[in-house]
């Protein structure tokens, strides 16, 4: 009986023991499998956080690209502002050389013009010297063929008064005027005559004259009738229509220069160039035609001019056409 009861004992014990083996390995698999499910949410958790810090990586790698694209943008803005800036610089640089330049200039240019008033002074006083020298021994003087570039059919011509718009002749038929330009290049040079001063002291001579008589037609016109308005305008009438009658001759004159340039130039192509010595048709050498052409553009060119003083002394605004 106790045999029994110590094998049943021993038999409980086991029995015992093997349940709380199991009960450990029961309990050791369960602490195994927390450890590992804690295990693998902690490798999730890493691998969650390491896309995380890629992906910010990523982003802070494209801004700081963006960062050197607007660093790049900015200095190529800068350059444009700066540029401008040095252009100008320089260019105000250039201005104020130039200015300089400009001023030395004006200065040289105001120093020559006095030095050429002086010249001109001097050598209006010489010729002036020269003139009170030389005039009073042609008075009363035999004008001469040679003193004339074109013959006149004066006679007994002697001249009467000299002056820098020409000469003054007495003849047997009265008196006349022979403007410088009429005269011989030697009888200018020995009387001290210019051809540019003669010009301006003739066109003061026709106005001159055309005030006088216009206040002798006023002064006529005012002692016949003082009340009448008609005489200003008769004299307004008679000045415009010698004002049309010069104008339309000094426009005839300009075709005549044309036309006598132009055929005296042909006239001396074919001198040189032509196979031919004489002008067909004509008893006259290509040479002759071409001096007597010459001579005519010379005398045309002289008569216009005197008709463009005339113009002037009329009208100061009248411009003169081109030769």
């Amino acid at each position: 009986m106790r045999t029994l009861i110590s094998e049943a004992a021993g038999l409980g014990g086991f029995i015992i023991g093997g349940i709380l083996t199991i009960l450990l390995v029961a309990g050791g698999f369960s602490v195994a499998n927390k450890a590992v499910h804690q295990s693998i949410s902690t490798s999730a958790l890493n691998q969650e956080r390491a896309k995380r810090v890629q992906d910010q990586s990523r982003l802070l790698a494209s801004l700081e690209h963006d960062l050197i694209l607007q660093k790049e943008e900015l200095n190529a803005q800068q350059d444009l502002i700066v540029r401008p800036v040095a252009q100008a610089k320089e260019m105000n640089s250039q201005i104020a050389t130039l200015n300089a330049t400009v001023t030395e200039l004006q200065q040289q240019a105001a120093a020559a013009r006095k030095d050429i008033e002086q010249i001109i002074a001097k050598k209006s006083h010489h010729r002036n010297s020269v003139r009170n020298k030389i005039w009073p021994l042609y008075l009363e003087k035999e004008l001469k063929a040679a003193h004339l570039i074109h013959p006149l059919n004066y006679q007994d011509a002697k001249i009467s008064k000299i002056d820098p718009a020409g000469i003054i002749i007495m003849h047997s038929s009265g008196a006349a005027r022979l403007q410088v330009s009429e005269l011989s290049p030697e009888f200018r040079k020995a009387l001290a005559l210019d051809l540019t001063e003669a010009q301006q002291s003739m066109a003061t001579i026709i106005q001159q004259d055309a005030r006088q008589k216009k206040r002798h037609l006023q002064g006529s016109s005012a002692n016949k009738n003082l009340s009448s308005s008609e005489p200003a305008a008769q004299i307004d009438a008679a000045l415009n229509q010698q004002l049309t009658q010069e104008i339309a001759n000094a426009e005839k004159y300009l075709v005549l220069i044309r036309y006598a340039e132009e055929t005296a130039r042909t006239a001396h192509q074919n001198h040189r160039f032509s196979s031919s010595r004489s002008v067909p048709g004509k008893l006259e050498s290509w040479a002759e035609r071409a001096r007597k052409f010459d001579k005519s553009a010379l005398r045309y060119r002289q008569k216009f001019r005197a008709t463009v003083a005339k113009i002037k002394a009329i009208d100061p605004d009248y411009k003169e056409p081109r030769l």
